[in-house]
């Protein structure tokens, strides 16, 4: 629907498009430019106030508006509207959309355009340090909710001519923007392609789950699999870093992380922090947290499995044995340690701040204690499985994490019911996903891993100097 050159009649569409009446925060004014009619909408506590008094004043002042003559479009844009972010638009729908996005919205007389005037000034945090990308060393700003703001913090680092920041509307409702970053020339065009004919024609309701929502319709996940397809990030050197390697990065309306694509599994293991110290200590790093992730995933299943034939175990090892066994299943015992321990976790979540370290605290010493005691549990078995807790989070995703808690859980499983042929069976069956798997582009999930590459493995692995 096109926008008429009455505006009584563009008044009535846009209240019955938008319910100004039952609307309390969409507010309009209407007023005089001139001899022409005008009126101004826009959603209140959205909007630069100081922006909408100036203009307000400017319109009623009459200053050098025609009197005896009809307003021509361009002139009055060129003349009369001395603002910086200015659109005209005729379409009706899309002046009334631009209106919800916290925009002002200007309709006059006689035009068949609405001018949109960009004063957007939502309600929004500071940019500060992110509380999950911890800064050791190295910038404190962060990510906001608030797409622009985050692609000035890109803007900022990377001055490339070339840097694209595209905005795409997705959401058939909530009309979400969501913006693709990336560097011309040096990303993967064919892929940038794909990626933005699947934003474009993008069937949903609403990006009711921000970036998770966008996730699970650019790529179907399968139940079974639970490695993470994409990383995300509240750090603007993190994320700039990964435009500058040949990433696109996702920044999504009201999300203060941004996702990066296509990611590896190997990738989930950089950080920025690594780059903030010598090389060698960078490398040492990601050494050890790739070391405690691959103990985290392993460390319970093969315990377990010599735990059932003590026999194989080198006397200098038999330490690590159960020295005072209890009636309680070995296996049984892991997997209720890791669901008091996973229970724990959520709790401390829903705690009161003021008393989540201090409830975690007592949680984990009387509970440990009590099992010990009791002769419910192991003394081992409470160590082994504090120490995978601990581990899940060394690595800076949470997803990845939660992966290879899964995986774990079913290879105790498998060897709870299999022994020994269980721990074979259960690694062949990850092994058969873990090399299924694809990123979001097609390639291997693996890769250098699998299939083996060792001079990109040690390129990956290894923190490089900053000669560029």
């Amino acid at each position: 629907m096109q926008i008429t050159a009455n505006i009584d009649e563009n008044i009535k569409n846009i209240e019955e498009y938008l319910h100004i009446e039952q609307n309390f925060d969409l507010i309009f004014r209407e007023f005089y430019i001139g001899p022409q009619k005008a009126a101004l909408y826009f959603v209140d506590g959205t909007g630069d106030t100081t922006v909408m008094t100036e203009m307000m004043k400017f319109f009623m002042s009459n200053n050098g508006v025609p009197q005896n003559q009809p307003f021509d479009s361009q002139k009055f844009t060129e003349h009369f509207l001395p603002f910086g972010e200015i659109v005209k638009q005729p379409d009706f729908e899309k002046a009334a959309t631009a209106i919800l996005a916290g925009m002002f919205v200007l309709f006059i007389d006689q035009i068949t355009d609405a001018y949109i005037i960009d004063a957007k000034s939502f309600p929004q945090r500071d940019v500060g340090e992110p509380d999950k990308d911890k800064v050791i060393r190295g910038s404190r700003d962060g990510f906001v909710e608030i797409p622009v703001f985050n692609a000035a913090l890109i803007r900022r680092r990377i001055r490339d001519p070339n840097l694209i920041l595209e905005a795409v509307e997705v959401g058939e409702q909530s009309k979400s923007q969501v913006v693709m970053c990336y560097i011309k020339g040096k990303c993967d065009e064919v892929f940038l392609d794909k990626l933005h004919g699947k934003l474009k024609n993008m069937k949903v309701q609403a990006l009711t789950m921000n970036q998770e929502t966008l996730a699970e319709h650019l790529i179907k996940p399968k139940w079974y699999n639970p490695y993470p397809q994409f990383r995300y990030s509240e750090r603007p050197d993190t994320t700039s870093a990964a435009i500058l390697q040949g990433s696109i990065v996702i920044l999504t309306d009201n999300s203060p992380a941004a996702m990066i694509l296509p990611s590896k599994f190997i990738d989930f293991f950089n950080e920025a922090n690594d780059y903030y110290f010598p090389p060698m200590t960078g490398c040492y790093f990601r050494i050890v947290r790739l070391m405690v992730a691959l103990l985290s995933f392993l460390l319970t299943p093969l315990w377990l499995t010599v735990s059932y034939h003590p026999e194989i175990v080198p006397e200098a090892l038999k330490f690590v044995l159960i020295s005072d066994p209890v009636p309680t299943p070995l296996w049984l015992q892991l997997l209720i340690i890791d669901f008091v321990f996973e229970a724990m976790r959520i709790s401390s979540i829903n705690t009161p701040s003021s008393l989540g370290n201090a409830m975690s605290i007592v949680g984990a010493l009387l509970v440990g204690d009590f099992a010990v005691k009791s002769g419910w549990m192991s003394s081992e078995t409470v160590f082994y499985m504090a120490f995978i807790s601990v581990a899940m989070y060394v690595q800076p995703n949470f997803e990845l994490g939660y992966a290879l808690k899964f995986f774990r859980i079913f290879l105790i499983i498998m060897i709870a019911f299999l022994d020994y042929w269980g721990l074979f069976i259960g690694l062949v069956v990850i092994a058969l996903i873990s090399a299924s798997t694809r990123t979001v582009e097609g390639r291997g999930y693996f890769f250098p891993i699998l299939p083996l590459n060792i001079k990109q493995f040690f390129g990956y692995l290894g923190r490089g100097r900053l000669r560029r």
